[in-house]
């Protein structure tokens, strides 16, 4: 059975998202309204949750009209998706695909999951270091996996 989803003119579509891991992903953009508070949405949003793929077995898809994700949103999504696939459209058309990576350097994008570690209780910008092994605070030095970190 084909998947019908509205094609999208402006905007973002992220693919390749691990899956079940999508609405964490809308969590990290702040597309989900939490707590009950109904705000006016300005982009229409579709999650495609646990669909067929040949690349990783089961993905979701997450299609975000007439917005483009900051530096910062990616390395956010690639924390918790670090297989993602964006893909800007423009014009009806995909005109950038970028596979999502780890920057060298994140800075205030997760808060350091030791809760002894100075960032957290002295209100220090979060910094991390992303080296082979995992990602280590810059100021606890202690080494986390991607998904360990709180974002």
């Amino acid at each position: 059975m084909p998947l019908l989803i509205e094609r999208i003119q402006e905007g973002t579509v992220i693919d390749r998202i691990q899956a079940f891991r999508g609405i964490r992903v809308l969590e990290i953009l702040k597309l989900v309204l939490s707590g009950g508070k109904q705000e006016e949405m300005k982009s229409r949003i579709a999650l495609v949750i646990n669909v067929p793929s040949h690349h990783m077995g089961r993905k979701d898809i997450l299609k975000i009209e007439g917005r483009e994700l900051q530096p910062a949103e990616v390395n956010k999504i690639a924390l918790i998706a670090p297989q993602a696939r964006l893909n800007v459209i423009r014009g009806g058309k995909v005109a950038k695909k970028q596979d999502v990576k780890l920057p060298p350097k994140l800075e205030d994008i997760a808060i350091c999951p030791n809760p002894q570690c100075i960032s957290r209780s002295e209100r220090e910008s979060s910094v991390f270091l992303n080296e082979p092994s995992g990602l280590r605070c810059q100021y606890c030095e202690r080494l986390f996996a991607p998904n360990e970190l709180l974002v």
